[in-house]
């Protein structure tokens, strides 16, 4: 029996060119997978040569919509991930990352926050704080840098690489784009950035509601294939 964990790698293009890890998550949403399912189920087939079972949370909305069973002898499980913490994976990967804390050198775009403000584990957005001050005592979580991002149509916007891993193979299915829902803000001011603001920032906030589309760039494939990320 093979086993493989669902996972998805939440990356930003920076205007310098280079690709950022900016979370990995192992209990994720199935929304951007409905959405593209029939490709989704293709890339299983294409990749496994047959469809194989799925395995996935209840806490996940919509979880029986992806479950299968079936003869195979290969189980893909969304069920979580060991280094779920948004510290813990920085200390068991080497990847190319946004630095945090003390690491941090900030840019001096006017038009993107220089800070962000991360519990060490949350989802779809939830408690982080942006800012062009740093936050000093603040004790709530660790300090990231922003990185300032490529546009669509002068939105920023987030990529998605859902893949399957265990401890020898890493497998893309899907390279998504999601695009926030407001506009950049250009000469963005000082102090933290209000609720609203997040949006020209933060694609996966609960009040985005925007779709996923389809990532077509060939260097973020190179880019994925050259990780060796695996389940350590």
């Amino acid at each position: 029996m093979k086993k493989y964990k669902l996972i998805a790698l939440d990356i930003i293009e920076g205007l310098d060119d280079n690709f950022y890890i900016v979370d990995i998550n192992g209990l994720i949403g199935i929304q951007s997978i409905l959405q593209f399912k029939e490709e989704f189920v293709g890339n299983i087939l294409e990749t496994f040569g047959e469809l194989v079972n799925i395995e996935c949370s209840e806490f996940i909305t919509d979880h029986s919509k992806i479950i299968t069973h079936t003869n195979s002898n290969v189980t893909i499980m969304n069920s979580g991930f060991s280094h779920e913490n948004k510290l813990a994976w920085r200390k068991a990967y080497d990847l190319p990352c946004p630095q945090i804390n003390g690491n941090i050198v900030p840019h001096s775009n006017p038009d993107y926050p220089k800070y962000i403000l991360k519990p060490e584990f949350s989802f779809r957005g939830r408690g982080i704080i942006l800012s062009n001050n740093k936050f000093v005592g603040n004790g709530k979580g660790f300090i990231e840098e922003f990185i300032p991002s490529k546009l669509i149509n002068e939105h920023c916007y987030s990529i998605r690489v859902i893949m399957v891993l265990n401890k020898s193979e890493s497998i893309p299915l899907l390279f998504l784009n999601r695009i926030c829902k407001n506009p950049i803000i250009k000469d963005l001011h000082g102090g933290e950035l209000t609720e609203d603001e997040n949006l020209s920032y933060i694609s996966n906030l609960k009040s985005n509601k925007v779709k996923y589309v389809k990532n077509e760039d060939i260097k973020l494939k190179e880019f994925i294939k050259k990780l060796n990320f695996y389940d350590v």
